[in-house]
């Protein structure tokens, strides 16, 4: 579905957010637009692994600051990474857009008008918006990609803007500012690939750094929660003893926690705040393998130690 088609439902659904008016000289504006920015998001995930699949499952929960000035009706995620089996909530419909790497979801449905409802030219007030105060779930999909830090937007319920009757030949697309300008800008934590040459080894023992190399974390690395810490054993062809390998965060062996990913050599290990020893703040990983040093016959071990903070 293009991305064309989802802004002209926007646009027939009457919600979507308008700026500033440029002087047009075509018709009167007798209702002018109003700006989709005037709230505060919170869009916090919820990120599980099923090593089976090789899939992270991805799940948003959409929160409207009790201080807005509107119900928030379009929720948008920028990302990189691919995403399979989306799922929306009730009265919301979901759009991958195929221009630019962004998914949003639109509460486009309008339920079934009041009895004592006036047709005042604009629509009604839409039944499933997020109102000030509330939070709303059912906003999820999957991906292979692992999470890390992603831009969201939310925007407000508006009214369409309205013009005078000579409006034939109104250029309604010069009152449209995209959703990207015009809605609450917020981060949270979506699918992001990860580029196999951009490694870090730790730099500890030059001759068996790349039996354990971390394929999206470096020391000094902020990172946000929940975050997955993908690594790679022998990514130089070395003979690695996978069942050596051990690692600890803050202190807590979390072995355990590192499962195969579904790429050759791969572990992810999944932490989040508050099920794991993740911590707010500043976080210590240490890891160790055993191998055979290139060209010999000795079994040496590759220990690493990364430090990185959780903001």
């Amino acid at each position: 579905m293009h991305s064309k088609f989802h802004t002209a439902a926007l646009l027939s659904a009457g919600l979507f957010a308008l700026a500033s008016v440029p002087t047009v000289a075509t018709a009167q504006v007798i209702v002018p637009p109003t700006p989709g920015n005037l709230l505060s998001a919170t869009a916090s995930a919820s990120v599980s692994f099923d090593p089976a699949s090789g899939l992270y499952t991805y799940r948003y929960t959409l929160s409207n600051a009790a201080s807005s000035q509107q119900k928030i009706w379009l929720f948008a995620l920028q990302f990189t990474g691919r995403l399979v089996n989306p799922q929306s909530p009730s009265g919301w419909t979901f759009l991958e857009h195929d221009d630019r790497p962004i998914v949003s979801w639109a509460a486009t449905e309008i339920g079934e008008l009041p009895p004592d409802y006036i047709d005042d030219g604009n629509l009604p007030p839409n039944p499933y918006t997020v109102a000030q105060g509330a939070s709303l779930v059912g906003f999820s999909f999957q991906s292979p990609d692992p999470p890390a830090n992603v831009p969201f937007f939310a925007q407000g319920e508006t009214k369409l803007p309205e013009v005078g009757e000579d409006d034939s030949d109104f250029p309604y697309e010069e009152l449209v500012h995209d959703f990207t300008q015009d809605s609450f800008n917020g981060s949270t934590v979506g699918p992001t690939p990860i580029d196999e040459t951009q490694f870090f080894t730790g730099g500890r023992r030059p001759a068996v750094d790349s039996f354990l190399v971390f394929l999206n974390l470096s020391d000094g690395d902020a990172r946000p929660a929940p975050a997955a810490i993908v690594v790679k054993l022998g990514i130089g062809g070395e003979t690695v003893d996978p069942t050596t390998f051990r690692a600890r965060l803050n202190g807590t062996d979390v072995t355990s926690s590192f499962v195969p990913n579904g790429q050759p050599g791969e572990l992810v290990g999944l932490f989040d705040l508050g099920s794991s020893p993740l911590a707010a703040g500043r976080n210590v990983l240490l890891t160790s393998v055993e191998g055979l040093v290139p060209g010999t016959t000795r079994t040496a071990s590759d220990v690493d130690r990364v430090t990185f903070t959780v903001q």
